[in-house]
């Protein structure tokens, strides 16, 4: 009944004042609902374990080279053995890897993503078909019967959901395949598939430098540290580099969870950030709320210091104060779920819109019941902070000071003190957020307006893969390529039309080379560069001309010596200018087989290959021509015709390819422009969330800091009105006001550009950002917060000191 009273005694003095009541709901509804959006948002991008039995212990190995995690795997098959029988402290361990197959049905053929994995995976996941079995040890032998297990989604599109499906024969990358398991619905393991087929190779004969793009899952026993996998992973690796050089020079390996694994090795200083800044938000929210609370208090300490004269219990009255932040934070926590859940499907198709393809299956955006237990916590912590400062501030005065102080406004030089420390919180935090997204905007402006080195605009992209088993060598390749090009640039409606294996803004190879005349034998200090491959007229889409010698043309068989044009930074790195980069010659240091020659024809501009970002940005790159190194995978480009989209060729591609050869299937249509854009799209919506966290903490900031200053200078109107009546010119009394609010800014100002470097420097190190504008924000941020700072100091001032002495005087 006591707890019932209390309550009900604070929501009556909550609703005696309603606009106090709305004001600082709505205050700590922006700091929860930051927080409660954010936590939700880190939780079920990077650290929400994989919907399965023991998903928190599953982990995926990805290779690092030269520092960089490659995103997957591409494990060497000799070093998986190695990790298969060496690592400590793992319960399961298995390998698969993924690429796309050929579905023929009789009527067309699609291009489909396939896994093949050991019989072991299905194990790992621990999930039962639908349907029909999952294929065992003697599906996986070399040259076994051809069978598949499908996905649900397949299944459905693909063949209707027919029961009969088990058992049909159907051609899948030039083999009578035998479908033996349906998957249940929503099973994409490991990544977002709907085909899985036996592996069917013997790993321990395949040799170490032959590469098969394994990816290792491993699942850790019960209590095993992750820390000490991955100290024995990085042993094994160091150990393998020294023994094999030639093939695991500047590779390492890292266990790592798949959630982590897909972001990247940003991924944790990104959640540190973002963690970070909700966390400054919070800490303002609760600021405001927690002072808004300390002024009704002491509105009310006449109340209290009769109450405690009357022998009323300290902590009964700490209690009844404690309610009016419970109910506060309690509404704000129930609107900030709310906000939050309707934040994260916005936010999951703003994402989805960033990918290349769907969602991975385990990005999960959504108020489950560990992020509402989170909340309550959270709700309960903050309505300690914010109502527990006031209420001991305030019950612990002296009650008889109080009593004969005999006016219900004079403010105590603690409760002066504590107002002062506030703002000061207040302008450290914002200083700290503001600096942090003015620098970290820049830093993105400046990687949206890179220049890849060519010519991105209205230019088609898709990819193709030639069979293997009718397009074995380069010769069945090359004639198939070039009548590709000569049929679609007889189109109407295309320009020009070549191909690649990659092409700027998108991501290429990364090796050594050994240079012809140079001491290569440690392989550690060979220079490295992008390698990828362009067809002769590519360099023509690109609008890429030559700066020295002169570029490679369809004469440059396969029996005459390699050329390769070279981007202006690979020149100068390693020849000191592009003249004399001209007709030397080198080799790709790791490569299988026999290493080839490869004679500089021309030079180009400087071109990008992958995300505008750090060291990315400055790599340089080797182009090799796709008629004497022809590839299985292409990737085909279009420039349309004058006034035509190129999203409208998507057509023609798919019909000239039919008319060729109906098992070559295009996929992956994307426009250049959605490439570029999606390089930066993950960049941009960091930079976005930062942005509202900046938009919340100067909003908080100045109301905060203006109803401390407008408050306190309110209070010691009594005062201002005796030192006009003596004498005090109102200038006096302004510059004396006007110095507080300056000390109080130098003071934040100078914790705040501190812990914003610290917030902001990983972040935009990452960019790579190189602009005085970068830094810049270090200083104009916080002259910003010092406007802000001075005009909420002088407004209540210029008010205090209109008003007459006489009726200063009169003020309690």
């Amino acid at each position: 009944m006591t707890f019932l009273y209390d309550f009900k005694f604070a929501l009556r003095n909550m609703l005696q004042k309603p606009a106090f009541a709305i004001m600082t709901i709505a205050i700590m509804t922006i700091g929860l609902g930051l927080c409660v959006f954010n936590y939700s948002f880190i939780y079920g991008l990077m650290f929400k374990p994989l919907p399965f039995t023991d998903g928190d212990r599953m982990y995926t190995i990805n290779l690092i080279s030269n520092g960089v995690m490659q995103n997957g795997g591409s494990v060497l098959p000799a070093d998986y053995l190695l990790m298969r029988d060496e690592l400590e402290g793992i319960e399961q361990i298995g390998a698969y890897f993924t690429s796309t197959v050929d579905v023929n049905d009789g009527e067309r053929t699609l291009r489909e993503n396939a896994t093949f994995a050991q019989p072991e995976m299905f194990d790992y996941t621990k999930i039962q078909p639908l349907m029909g079995r999952i294929f065992n040890e003697l599906d996986n032998k070399v040259g076994a019967q051809k069978v598949a297990v499908i996905g649900y989604q397949f299944w459905q599109n693909q063949f209707g959901g027919r029961q009969d499906i088990l058992g049909e024969m159907v051609d899948m990358g030039g083999n009578k395949t035998e479908i033996i398991g349906v998957m249940p619905q929503g099973y994409l393991f490991p990544d977002n598939i709907n085909i899985w087929l036996p592996m069917q190779r013997e790993l321990a004969s395949i040799e170490r430098k032959d590469y098969l793009g394994l990816q290792i899952f491993v699942l850790l026993e019960k209590g095993a540290s992750l820390s000490k996998v991955n100290a024995q992973l990085d042993a094994l690796m160091k150990r393998v580099e020294k023994q094999y050089p030639d093939t695991n020079t500047g590779y390492g390996a890292i266990a790592k969870s798949y959630r982590m694994s897909e972001v990247g090795m940003g991924g944790m200083t990104i959640a540190v950030a973002m963690m970070s800044a909700v966390l400054f938000v919070m800490l303002l929210a609760c600021t405001n709320v927690a002072n808004l609370l300390l002024a009704r208090a002491s509105e009310r300490a006449k109340e209290t210091a009769i109450r405690v004269a009357l022998g009323a219990p300290r902590g009964r009255l700490i209690l009844q104060m404690m309610w009016e932040s419970l109910i506060i934070c309690g509404v704000s926590g129930a609107i900030a779920v709310l906000l939050s859940g309707w934040g994260l499907q916005i936010t999951e198709g703003i994402i989805a819109g960033m990918m290349n393809g769907p969602l991975p299956y385990f990005w999960q955006f959504e108020l489950d019941s560990h992020i509402i237990i989170t909340t309550l916590v959270i709700v309960l912590i903050t309505a300690i902070v914010t109502g527990l400062i006031p209420a001991l501030k305030v019950s612990g005065d002296n009650f008889n000071e109080v009593l004969r102080g005999g006016t219900r406004g004079a403010q105590s030089r603690g409760a002066g003190r504590m107002s002062k420390i506030l703002v000061i919180l207040e302008i450290t935090l914002s200083c700290a957020l503001l600096t942090t997204a003015g620098a970290l905007a820049i830093g993105i402006n400046i990687a949206e307006s890179s220049d890849y080195g060519a010519n991105t605009n209205n230019k088609l992209l898709a990819r193709i893969e030639l069979p293997e088993r009718k397009y074995p060598e380069a010769e069945n390749r090359v004639p198939f390529y070039q009548e590709l090009i000569r049929e679609l640039e007889a189109q109407p409606d295309v320009k020009n039309a070549s191909l690649a294996g990659n092409i700027p803004g998108r991501g290429a190879w990364y090796t050594r080379i050994a240079i012809e005349g140079r001491n290569n034998s440690d392989m550690a200090t060979l220079p490295q560069s992008h390698v990828t491959n362009m067809y002769p007229g590519m360099f023509e889409i690109l609008n890429v001309s030559a700066l020295a010698g002169s570029l490679f043309d369809e004469s440059d068989t396969q029996d005459k010596p390699r050329q390769v044009v070279v981007t202006d930074s690979f020149a100068t790195q390693n020849f000191g200018s592009l003249e004399n980069a001209v007709g030397k010659r080198f080799q790709l240091a790791q490569v299988e087989g026999e290493p080839v020659w490869f004679t500089i024809s021309g030079v180009v501009p400087h071109m990008v290959f992958g995300q505008p970002y750090g060291e990315f940005r400055h790599r340089p790159a080797i182009i090799t021509n796709s008629i004497q190194d022809s590839l299985s995978f292409m990737q085909v480009v279009l420039e349309p015709a004058a006034n035509i989209p190129a999203i409208q060729l998507k057509s023609t591609v798919s019909r000239v390819l039919y008319d060729l050869d109906k098992d070559v299937a295009p996929y992956q249509f994307r426009t250049y422009e959605e490439i570029i854009k999606t390089n930066t799209a993950g960049m941009y919506f960091l930079s976005n969330i930062f942005n509202l966290f900046a938009i919340a903490a100067i909003v908080l900031a100045a109301s905060g800091i203006y109803g401390v200053m407008a408050n306190t200078i309110e209070r010691r109107t009594h005062e201002l009105g005796i030192r006009r009546a003596l004498g005090a010119p109102d200038q006096l009394i302004l510059t004396m006001l006007m110095k507080q609010g300056i000390w109080q800014l130098i003071i934040g100002a100078s914790i705040g550009a501190p812990l914003a470097y610290l917030l902001g420097s990983n972040l935009v190190g990452m960019l790579g950002a190189e602009s005085p504008w970068v830094s810049s924000t270090y200083i104009l941020m916080p002259v910003l917060i010092g406007i802000v700072v001075l005009v909420s100091t002088y407004l209540p001032t210029q008010k205090a000191i209109k008003l007459e002495p006489s009726v200063a005087l009169r003020e309690e």
